[in-house]
């Protein structure tokens, strides 16, 4: 299958566009629920846990577009996955309450991670490998740069009560569904290819065989995923805590938008470009040690914030130099590592285990919150980021000994 770069690069960067709006409320979701729906700490617990835990169903949708070989096909299930996304945020209206939301929430996020190991497989077959990091670090920065216009225009309009939260959701999930159409464009560049027969056993354990046969046999990625299996859940352990923290900030919403889109851009847009430049496949663990760092001094400063509310701020700043760095390599694990095999089993495989983690992870930090309350979560959940930390870089200096040549 070959696809011609000169539109793939078009289309995916109108995806990203349409996309990004929705994308950009679902990071203040939760405190919209608190602030306008009469939630409690137990329907953001609940949020909290169920939108990582959807990446396991996503698993086996990714799991299955591995077995397939046929352009067409993959790029089918690309469009559809797109396409399923947005339904249940555009008939929130028609529901009050925090259950639509939740139910929205959870649906586009499973669908939303469906469709990255197709999207991610397309890029690969599409560019070379620098050509591919570049861009996709390109995408990632154009489309919060598109948020970070965004955030504070959502804000005022809330703020001002020109328009609700409702139906914010509702125009921004409209612009989600048009982003499918967009891939259409590409059904004309794509030279198909015969499927290579696979023997499939069970539709629901062969997955879970493929993604331990993987760990098996790839070392680097094994590690990466312990190491990011236990700096993700210090992130998971810390946000139910950090939600109900920044709602009793009072912060106006377009202080919150401020935070969430404009200060965490300018750090994400500001370090994507050198995360990009450092990351080969050498150099994952190394790149994932210092993302855990960002991240545990982000949160870190937004404990401080309770008793100096400037480092709300500073936390957002590093939280998205970390976050540039994070998605990154979360998302360019697959590529990078998988060699000339498929990278579809491996983002699967990075799906289920963000499913694993925020089937456990949300539901203890909401337990701690409920016992022991804001500021001993939050340090629970730094300790464990560190915990991450030190074993990326244990990780790293193993993989230097065993192949020296690499460093």
């Amino acid at each position: 299958m070959n696809f011609k770069s000169s539109l793939v690069k078009p289309v995916f960067t109108l995806v990203a566009l349409l996309q990004e709006p929705l994308t950009c409320l679902q990071t203040v979701l939760p405190l919209f629920l608190l602030q306008e729906a009469q939630a409690s700490t137990f329907h953001i617990t609940l949020l909290t846990s169920l939108l990582p835990t959807m990446a396991i169903l996503s698993f086996y949708w990714g799991s299955f577009v591995h077995t397939i070989h046929s352009g067409k096909k993959i790029q089918f299930s690309l469009i559809l996955s797109t396409l399923l996304a947005p339904c249940f945020f555009i008939f929130s209206s028609l529901f009050t309450g925090p259950w639509i939301f939740i139910l929205s929430a959870t649906w586009y996020t499973l669908f939303l991670r469906a469709s990255q190991p197709a999207r991610l497989e397309i890029l690969k077959r599409a560019l070379p490998h620098e050509a591919r990091n570049d861009f996709f670090a390109h995408l990632f920065r154009l489309a919060y740069i598109f948020g970070m216009v965004l955030g504070p225009i959502f804000g005022i309009l809330c703020d001002r009560e020109i328009l609700n939260y409702t139906s914010l959701f509702q125009i921004t999930a409209l612009l989600h569904l048009l982003s499918a159409f967009a891939y259409i464009a590409l059904l004309k560049v794509i030279e198909d290819e015969k499927p290579k027969p696979t023997k499939s056993r069970s539709l629901l354990l062969d997955p879970w065989r493929n993604s331990i046969s993987l760990l098996k046999n790839n070392s680097v990625f094994t590690r990466f995923q312990i190491g990011f299996f236990i700096a993700g859940s210090g992130l998971m352990l810390a946000k139910p805590a950090g939600d109900i923290l920044l709602s009793n900030l009072r912060l106006s919403y377009c202080t919150l938008f401020l935070c969430r889109t404009v200060l965490k851009g300018l750090g994400l847009i500001g370090s994507t470009k050198k995360w990009g430049q450092n990351l080969q496949s050498d150099t994952v663990l190394f790149t994932s040690a210092t993302v855990a760092l960002c991240f545990c001094l982000s949160q870190l400063s937004l404990l401080v914030s309770l008793f100096f509310v400037p480092f709300v701020f500073i936390a957002y700043l590093l939280y998205g130099i970390a976050q540039g760095g994070s998605h990154l390599v979360w998302n360019l694990s697959g590529p990078l590592l998988s060699g000339e095999q498929s990278s579809c089993q491996y983002s699967s495989v990075n799906i289920l285990s963000v499913g694993i983690r925020g089937a456990i992870a949300p539901l203890i930090g909401g337990t701690l919150l409920h016992m022991i309350g804001i500021v001993p979560t939050m340090l629970s959940a730094a300790f464990c980021i560190t915990i991450g930390l030190l074993y990326f870089q244990y990780a790293h200096k193993k993989s230097i000994m065993v192949n020296p040549e690499t460093v």
